[in-house]
């Protein structure tokens, strides 16, 4: 190689000096980058694989709470149907005449996301007749609960000792909240 070259031409010279060096910089910058990247990939999968067993462990908990009340739930309510067959059972069983009563699908009063059976009941009894419905409703399902509840006294119950009643309940519908804990699996 001829010196002479170098001196003559400046450029021909910084280059020759400098290409070389950036030429292997290039793949090594590279190879660099791709070693930090794989670090974050491998560091992020760590984390994930600590955490990943202790919720599929949670998860597999709280399907077996969700089974086990269930369980202890066999003769739970479910349809528009069975509530209504079920507070009128109820009711004859605690002498409260019903007069009127409605059931509908909607969405809890302190929950907007849970669905629930909406009953709108109607009717008379005594206050102890009111009373013992109302318990053995709450105590047969678990999931019952009233939203509201109105007692009248008027001119023509006043004398029998009867109240009027509008009562209106929320059923959970539980199906709905097994399918969440489950991950939208059904």
């Amino acid at each position: 190689m001829d010196v002479g070259k170098f001196k003559a031409s400046r450029t021909r010279l910084v280059l020759w000096v400098l290409v070389p060096p950036l030429l292997a910089a290039v793949p090594a910058m590279g190879t660099y980058a791709l070693r930090l990247r794989s670090q974050w990939e491998l560091e992020r999968v760590r984390k994930l694989s600590e955490v990943l067993p202790r919720l599929v462990r949670i998860q597999r908990q709280a399907l077996v709470l969700v089974d086990d009340f269930e369980g202890s739930n066999a003769g739970a309510v479910r349809t528009e149907d069975g509530l209504i067959s079920f507070l009128q059972a109820t009711a004859e069983g605690a002498t409260f005449m019903v007069d009127s009563l409605k059931v509908e699908r909607g969405t809890s009063a302190g929950n907007a996301a849970q669905p629930v059976l909406v009953a709108s009941l109607k009717g008379s009894g005594t206050f102890g007749s009111i009373q013992t419905f109302l318990g053995n409703a709450a105590i047969q399902q678990h999931l019952l609960s009233e939203r509201s509840l109105q007692l009248f006294q008027t001119s023509s119950t006043h004398e029998e000792g009867l109240l009027r009643a509008e009562i209106v309940f929320e059923l959970v519908i539980f199906d709905a909240a097994k399918t969440a804990v489950q991950g939208g699996r059904p």
